[in-house]
């Protein structure tokens, strides 16, 4: 599980760098509606991606507490973090769209 919630990050961390590189590459020539479309997809699967990493992390966490690993678990205080992390992260991204379009 842990290893499935790694891969949710990254695809996370790939759907936000593609958003940064689209907005800092073609963000002015964006028309409205097509910055619209842009941005409520990546709030979507950006969103999907953390909560499913988050969920999974959870479910880790879970498993070694239930298994036992003969140490307490610190996954379930990471993924709090990681989540934050990543929310932080997406309205950074659209903050730093608005403003590459304002140039």
């Amino acid at each position: 599980m842990f290893g499935t919630s790694m891969a949710a990050t990254t695809i996370y961390l790939s759907i936000v760098g593609g958003y940064l590189i689209a907005a800092y590459s073609v963000g002015k020539q964006l028309t409205k509606f097509q910055l619209f479309v842009i941005s409520i997809l990546f709030v979507l699967f950006s969103l999907w991606f953390s909560l499913a990493s988050f969920a999974l992390l959870q479910e880790s966490n879970k498993f070694i507490l239930t298994h036992g690993t003969g140490g307490a678990s610190t996954i379930g205080g990471s993924a709090y973090l990681l989540l934050g992390l990543e929310l932080t992260a997406i309205i950074v991204s659209l903050v730093f769209m608005l403003n590459t379009r304002k140039k």
